[in-house]
């Protein structure tokens, strides 16, 4: 499985504007209004600490202890530049160095398909929650995503991915193998995504599937792109979005 480097992505990682597009999260709030004592929360693969950040300002409470951890150096020293209040740790996922039943709430937003092995983060994940705690993966749905712009330019990042990602079935069941009372809900999204849009996110080659294909089929890819560009204003395509909570 071909893996990203962020140390050559950390630089660039925040101008793509899809990247500030983050919204409340609504199991946070729910998990406060359920919970008198403190709140320990878990951003496993935060990155430069975009979700944090968000979640940070949008839930200003003293009761809430806020964690992040991510394998790149490069990434977390973006990220402490911008957060205060928070513990951001260097660190792997398949063997993380929390003790056991620590958090309450372990948040993966579009970093679970890198983990090598993710039976024993999923396993990893389960040791540190609480019990009763929950667990939310949220990332791209390649099963049920039929027209993207991105495979449509880029055909081998389809390998790729097909490579990194497992089937909505696999991670319910490899929630379910180990114990999490799961369920899984899928968003699809049928729309025009403004070609301008996409040569900005192309260009800035800060998504890993741009960033593990080739330099030529990239090359090839930015010049379709922009060859297409000139004759519409919209890729008419979709994005399916995979929202799994699992329950300790």
């Amino acid at each position: 499985m071909k893996v990203t480097d962020y140390s050559r992505i950390a630089e660039r990682y925040d101008r793509n504007p899809i990247r500030i597009g983050i919204q409340k999260d609504p199991i946070i709030e729910n998990l406060l209004k359920n919970n008198s004592d403190s709140t320990t929360i878990l951003d496993l693969a935060c990155g430069t600490g975009n979700y944090l950040n968000t979640q940070m300002t949008n839930f200003p409470n003293d009761r809430i202890k806020w964690y992040g951890l991510d394998f790149s150096k490069d990434m977390l020293s973006i990220a402490k530049k911008k957060i205060t209040g928070a513990t951001l740790v260097k660190g792997d996922a398949h063997c993380l160095p929390f003790q056991s039943e620590k958090f309450d709430f372990v948040k993966i937003n579009f970093a679970f398909h890198h983990f090598l092995d993710k039976k024993t983060v999923i396993a990893e994940i389960y040791r540190v929650l609480k019990k009763n705690g929950v667990l939310s993966i949220v990332n791209i749905s390649p099963d049920y995503t039929k027209k993207s712009w991105v495979y449509h330019y880029f055909p081998g990042s389809v390998a790729i991915d097909n490579e990194r990602f497992i089937t909505t079935e696999g991670i319910f069941e490899l929630l379910e193998s180990h114990s999490f009372n799961s369920k899984i809900t899928i968003d699809i999204e049928f729309k025009n995504f403004p070609y301008k849009d996409i040569i900005i996110e192309t260009e800035n080659r800060d998504m890993s599937q741009l960033h593990l294909i080739s330099e030529d089929e990239y090359r090839e890819g930015l010049s379709m792109i922009k060859e297409d560009s000139i004759k519409n204003l919209y890729f008419k395509g979709d994005i399916a979005l995979i929202h799994c909570i699992g329950v300790k």
